[in-house]
């Protein structure tokens, strides 16, 4: 995906495009210096930012990117509960400054506008770039109109996190985690798949579905960015809950325990609990009551259950957290430190103090430690040691999986799923079977059906990414039988395109009868598949547990060409072909050699070989 045509024109918040000179700085009431400048859109597209950070005009390199999970999904309110809608293009971007190796830049592009946090080193710190009219004092200033800080710049505003009004649970660290990976088998980065939740003043204060999408992956994808520098983890999205109608708000309170018991309980009941996660984080729109911006249980990565003494009830997963996100006045950074900070301690890391401290301050705002803000984006050496011994205690977290290759051809050989192939699937509704009929690979084949009547368990199952970008001419071709599928019900052929959104590449429709044979299906690939986070993925629309889709023979590659004078299957249509043709010379029913089934092999058959001599295709 290329990049909004978008670039950075150094100017002052009122004048036209100057040089980068002429910039100008703005105080704030809370930050000491900014600079400004406007967004303008260049007569073409690029993939390069140049801005003015701290009166030094640097260049941005920015390539899309996504913290979607392979199941990602998003849901609102509807006349009967939660109900998927179609999810907005991703709208986040990581790359690099030109000239500055080691420097790491996070971004998020909407509507016109970037937010950014640009980690030059340890040395020059970390830079925030947002638009003015998000800083207090400069809304309703023109969108085009950007700011760039010193994170380090910004004054601390006295907000504190509630963890502490919690009772802990006792032992968390040596409680046990799912069913996963190793998570200290040396691979670079671990995924932590994160779900999201929101109430209605949160949708209110964004406006829209889609703007409050995009919000929560810009605070995700910034804190995702601060975890695999410091402690080699990463977060996927699986889900995000946009509320955006005030029935459909199961929160009323702004107590900070009063909240986070509501979080937990509701995603402990269905259908929440039924979404996929190692942890979950609830954005409030709701004025906590006091000091505290956020609050979190410690040690709760891959949903620890306990019994909580603040909640009452039973003992049930305590993987949760809250955040005010929007507190007042609150700049791009202090946002992104308060998810990171509630993130810590579901992670085991502690309050701490002093000037190495940092994200985990027990003052969110950092007086006497530095803060969790500006150049303070990191974590100190107590916590990092903290979180990744807990980090190596969690069995849910699994490897970044390796991108695959073309051609793909999955025959399913034995009688489970490559994990690293197929590296989702809709929990209970994907298995590989030896229950159908004359599968073309014998004897397995992969089994779609739901899991039950709920409606988060229909069928479905995703690939791991594959790097098409520069390629062309693929096709994916499976094979399908249904079993007790009903007349007119579907099964799905996706792809994920450049804007991070499911794509159609073809669809079965069941004609309600049991064949008992595999029918092929192909699906050219369109233009918009060829890009470095292609995937594609099956799904079934069908509505009861007993509608059963097997599929066999997936390829993923160039079209395969007939060449049937190939004789020894060599590639090339030569001399031991022809050699071939001789020895088979007269009547010979059926076999390979009789090219033109006549029943004989003679002259024709002959000529045909000399046609095609050479390589086939």
């Amino acid at each position: 995906m290329i990049l909004p045509s978008l670039m950075l024109a150094l100017t002052t918040a009122a004048s036209p495009a100057t040089s980068p000179d002429q910039t100008s700085a703005v105080p704030t009431p809370r930050i000491g210096e900014m600079v400004t400048q406007r967004l303008q859109k260049p007569q073409e597209s690029l993939e390069r930012l140049e801005v003015n950070l701290g009166g030094e005009v640097l260049t941005l390199t920015l390539e899309p990117h996504s913290i979607r999970a392979a199941g990602f999904q998003v849901l609102v309110p509807g006349p009967d509960g939660l109900e998927a809608v179609e999810p907005p293009p991703s709208s986040v971007y990581r790359g690099t400054v030109v000239g500055r190796p080691g420097s790491r830049v996070a971004a998020s592009v909407r509507a016109g506008t970037v937010q950014a946090l640009i980690d030059l080193g340890p040395d020059d710190g970390t830079f925030v770039l947002e638009p003015a009219s998000n800083l207090p004092g400069l809304e309703g200033t023109d969108p085009a109109v950007h700011v760039a800080y010193r994170a380090s710049d910004v004054t601390p505003g006295g907000h504190t996190c509630g963890a502490d009004l919690l009772t802990q649970p006792a032992d968390p660290a040596a409680a046990a985690g799912g069913a996963g990976d190793d998570p200290a088998d040396g691979a670079p980065i671990e995924v932590c798949e994160i779900a999201a939740d929101t109430d209605h003043p949160y949708f209110l204060k964004n406006g829209s579905v889609e703007a409050t999408v995009a919000d929560i992956e810009a605070m995700i994808m910034m804190t995702a960015e601060i975890y695999e520098r410091d402690v080699d983890v990463t977060y996927e999205l699986t889900t995000i809950i946009v509320r955006s109608t005030l029935a459909g708000d199961p929160y009323s309170t702004g107590d900070p325990i009063g909240i986070l018991c509501e979080f937990r309980n509701q995603w402990n009941s269905s259908p929440e609990v039924l979404i996929p996660r190692d942890t979950a984080q609830l954005f409030t729109g709701r004025v906590l009551i006091g000091p505290p911006v956020g609050i979190a249980w410690r040690s709760t990565i891959c949903n620890v259950a306990f019994s909580s003494a603040d909640c009452g009830g039973p003992v049930q997963n305590l993987g949760y957290s809250v955040v005010e996100s929007r507190f007042t006045g609150a700049t791009f950074n202090e946002r992104v430190s308060v998810t990171a900070h509630e993130l810590g301690h579901s992670w085991s890391a502690l309050h701490c103090s002093g000037g190495t401290c940092h994200i985990m301050c027990d003052n969110i705002d950092g007086f006497g430690c530095g803060g969790i803000a500006g150049a303070n984006l990191k974590f100190g050496p107590s916590s990092i040691s903290q979180i990744v011994s807990f980090r190596n205690t969690r069995t849910c977290l699994v490897d970044e999986a390796a991108p695959l290759s073309v051609p793909f051809v999955e025959e399913f050989p034995t009688g489970g799923l490559d994990a690293d192939a197929w590296v989702w699937s809709m929990p209970g509704t994907v298995a590989v079977s030896s229950a159908a009929d004359a599968e073309p690979s014998p004897p397995w084949s992969m089994r779609l059906k739901r899991s039950s009547s709920n409606e988060f368990r229909a069928a479905e199952v995703r690939t791991a990414t594959f790097p098409l970008d520069g390629l062309s001419g693929l096709e994916l071709s499976y094979q399908v039988q249904t079993v007790g599928v009903e007349a007119g019900e579907r099964l799905y052929a996706e792809y994920l395109n450049t804007d991070s959104a499911w794509a159609p590449l073809g669809q079965v429709v069941s004609t309600g009868a049991d064949l008992g044979i595999f029918i092929p299906f192909t699906n050219g690939l369109p233009i918009g598949a060829y890009h470095d986070g292609f995937r594609f993925r099956f799904r079934t629309d069908s509505d009861e547990v007993d509608d059963i889709w097997y599929l066999d023979d997936v390829r993923l590659q160039s079209p395969v060409v007939e060449c049937p004078a190939d004789l020894d299957g060599s590639g090339d249509v030569g001399f031991t072909d022809l050699l071939q043709i001789l020895a088979a010379w007269g009547p010979c029913a059926a076999c390979p050699q009789d090219l033109d089934d006549s029943g004989d092999v003679g002259f024709t058959d002959l000529l045909q070989v000399l046609a095609a001599w050479g390589r086939c295709g």
